[in-house]
């Protein structure tokens, strides 16, 4: 398997006068100057990913992202939350004092078998980056595949 060792260049390496202070780094600095630019944050992103987890697999690295996001959950993991979904709507509910006429069971079971856009968009996504990575796609465009939001989210 390909690791950011392998097809990261030069460019994203720390000179070893920095190699203590990534904040030191062109597009790290740059990132840090202007917060709101994808680019400059992807590309920050690389250089951080590179100096701690140089060997990695890209996708294993990846794959840990998506299930960050939620695109790659377990039947189990989807079937969890959707229980703690369904127990908060069935609070809101009880709060409102605006319980159905259906049972709970059939409330239940219409949430726990129901599959929402967002489900079917994220696999979708996940699979198309698992594609992007099993062509040899460079990280930075796997990268840019997710949007701001969700950059920020996966943290630096």
């Amino acid at each position: 398997m390909t690791k950011l060792i392998d097809v990261l260049t030069e460019e994203y390496y720390l000179k070893p006068e920095h190699s203590h202070d990534i904040d030191n780094h062109g597009y790290v600095k740059s990132w840090l100057n202007d917060y709101n630019n994808k680019e400059y944050q992807i590309k920050a992103y690389l250089v951080r990913d590179l100096k701690y987890d140089e060997c990695r697999n890209i996708r294993d690295y990846f794959h840990d992202h998506c299930h960050k996001l939620g695109w790659n959950l377990s039947d189990q993991e989807r079937t969890d939350i959707k229980k703690n979904t369904f127990l908060h709507n069935i609070r809101e509910m009880i709060s409102n004092n605006s319980l159905p006429n259906e049972s709970i069971q059939t409330l239940y079971n219409n949430h726990i078998n129901s599959v929402s856009n967002t489900e079917k968009t994220n696999k979708e996504r996940y699979h198309r980056l698992l594609h992007m990575i099993d062509e040899g796609s460079h990280p930075y465009e796997i990268y840019n595949e997710f949007t701001k939001g969700e950059l920020d989210y996966l943290g630096w």
